[in-house]
C-alpha cells in the first residue's frame, strides 16, 4: 500500500487469509496473536476494497471477521450495516 499498489496489497492480503483462515486445518488454533493479525488484515483489506469501489469483496472481508468470531467483530458488523448488510451472524444449518 505504501508504494501505491493497492491491487498488489489486496492480492497479498487475500493470500494470507486463504492460507491461515480459509484453507487452514479445521479447528487449527491460530492463537490470540494470529486471530488479531487476521482481523487487522481483513479490516484493512475491506477498507482498501471499499476505496476501490469493490463493495462485494469488502463485504466478504468484513463478513469473515464477523462470522469467524475474530477480534473487532462488532466493528465489522457496523461496517456491514453501513454497507446495507445485516450485522447478525447467519444461523447455522440445523439450528
Amino acid at each position: 500500500m505504501r508504494q501505491g499498489a493497492p491491487e498488489r496489497a489486496t492480492e497479498t492480503w487475500w493470500q494470507v487469509v486463504d492460507a491461515f483462515l480459509l484453507e487452514g486445518q479445521p479447528g487449527a488454533d491460530l492463537g490470540t496473536r494470529g486471530r488479531y493479525w487476521l482481523a487487522r488484515i481483513l479490516a484493512k483489506l475491506g477498507e482498501t476494497l471499499e476505496a476501490q469501489q469493490k463493495l462485494d469483496e469488502a463485504r466478504n472481508a468484513y463478513e469473515l471477521i464477523r462470522d469467524r468470531g475474530l477480534p473487532q467483530g462488532e466493528w465489522a458488523a457496523a461496517q456491514l450495516l453501513r454497507l446495507g448488510i445485516s450485522p447478525l451472524v447467519p444461523d447455522e444449518p440445523g439450528r
